[in-house]
């Protein structure tokens, strides 16, 4: 009898911890699937919310639901925003190397394109004294300006050779913007042009 009863709870706390095992088994296995269930349905959501932007994207127009007048003026200061850019001038009216003589011309090539470059400014305002249309807004590609101004209604740059206005543009992109040497008698040439231009 003592061996029947000694089996039987042998047999009995097998099936507790066999239960317990279970029970935590089914825990663990509900967790994991929940934390799964969840990753998928983020990436899932993520992934859709991306699509629709990415179809439905459309671009309000400037001022949108704002009064006429209001509108009117954020569309004006957007303009200049489009045209915005700061042109500094890169040698100041008392700088000395104005007038200085350098020995060695490449070394010091720097300077003669920074005196080219302020050099232009002496077009942009006489054109922008003869009409106001004629100001070159900052950033403006300057041989395209020079064309416009020459096709402008005013008529002032009409009896100014097309060529004069191309070999202008050439020099100021040259000193500004030109890997190659720029020496003080490309400087002279871009002076002599501008002269002809201006008178």
């Amino acid at each position: 009898m003592s061996g029947v009863e000694s089996n039987i709870t042998v047999n009995s706390t097998t099936t507790i911890f066999s239960w317990k095992w279970t029970g935590i088994n089914l825990l663990l296995v509900l967790i994991y699937g929940f934390i799964t269930v969840l990753l998928v349905a983020i990436f899932a959501k993520r992934t859709i919310h991306r699509v629709s932007l990415k179809f439905s994207h459309r671009v309000e127009p400037e001022g949108a639901g704002a009064e006429k007048s209001l509108k009117h003026e954020i569309h004006n200061l957007m303009e200049v925003a489009v045209n915005f850019s700061y042109e500094p001038t890169l040698l100041q009216p008392g700088d000395e190397r104005l007038h200085a003589e350098f020995k060695q011309k490449v070394k010091y090539s720097y300077i003669t394109r920074m005196k080219t470059v302020d050099g232009f400014r002496n077009i942009d305002q006489v054109l922008g004294d003869l009409n106001d249309d004629l100001r070159r807004p900052k950033g403006k590609n300057i041989r395209q300006h020079l064309f416009d101004a020459k096709s402008h209604s005013s008529g002032c740059l009409r009896s100014i050779r097309t060529n004069q206005l191309q070999t202008l543009a050439d020099f100021y992109v040259q000193a500004r913007y030109g890997a190659e040497s720029y020496h003080p008698e490309d400087h002279q040439k871009f002076l002599d042009t501008e002269a002809e231009i201006i008178a």
